[in-house]
């Protein structure tokens, strides 16, 4: 027991257990730097939830990229149908209304395309930006071209083999180009 007063002297350090390497060597001990380091659960943990991040983070960039590539593919299958369909029966009408009404449907689906080619080239790999960015040339200059031609021409002096032509060359295009594409996505997809 203390009493009130007295002093309690501290106690010595117990000296420092001797190494080996205190035993042979007369050169001082550096100081080595104070590393926190977790416990290994603690470390494990966050690891773990760092690994589980990444690997969800990546799964839905594929799954992001898979879509993208879904609708871009669909909107250029649907420009490829509108052209080799809707196209060819222009070049013999003469009733301007069903021009008109051709190429308002043209200008649905080439917004339409425009779109999925937008978010293709956000989230895409690079080949799959460049064709899909082929793929938005060739329907939008085609059949922009295709409706200057026909719009130009009055319907006696059209040279329908000429607008028919126009119109298939721009179906060739896009079949190859959408080709090209499907390959581009399956390769990302893959790897």
């Amino acid at each position: 027991m203390v009493s009130v007063g007295t002093s309690i002297e501290p106690l010595e350090p117990h000296p420092p257990p001797k190494t080996r390497r205190s035993q042979h060597s007369t050169t001082q001990r550096r100081s080595q730097p104070h590393i926190t380091t977790l416990p290994s659960p603690w470390r494990d943990t966050r690891d773990l939830e760092a690994f589980r991040a990444a690997a969800e983070q990546t799964k839905w960039l594929r799954d992001e990229r898979l879509n993208a590539y879904a609708a871009l593919s669909m909107a250029g299958e649907q420009a490829l149908h509108f052209v080799r369909n809707d196209l060819p029966p222009l070049i013999a009408t003469s009733d301007p209304d069903r021009l008109d009404e051709t190429e308002s449907r043209w200008r649905e689906l080439r917004t339409e395309l425009r779109i999925a080619y937008n978010r293709v080239s956000l989230i895409g790999a690079i080949d799959a930006i460049n064709t899909g960015r082929e793929i938005w040339r060739a329907a939008r200059n085609g059949v922009n071209d295709f409706f200057r031609s026909i719009r130009a021409a009055p319907v006696k002096t059209r040279e329908k083999s000429d607008l028919y032509e126009q119109a298939m060359t721009v179906v060739t295009q896009l079949g190859n180009t959408g080709e090209r594409f499907m390959e581009a996505c399956r390769k990302d997809l893959q790897s």
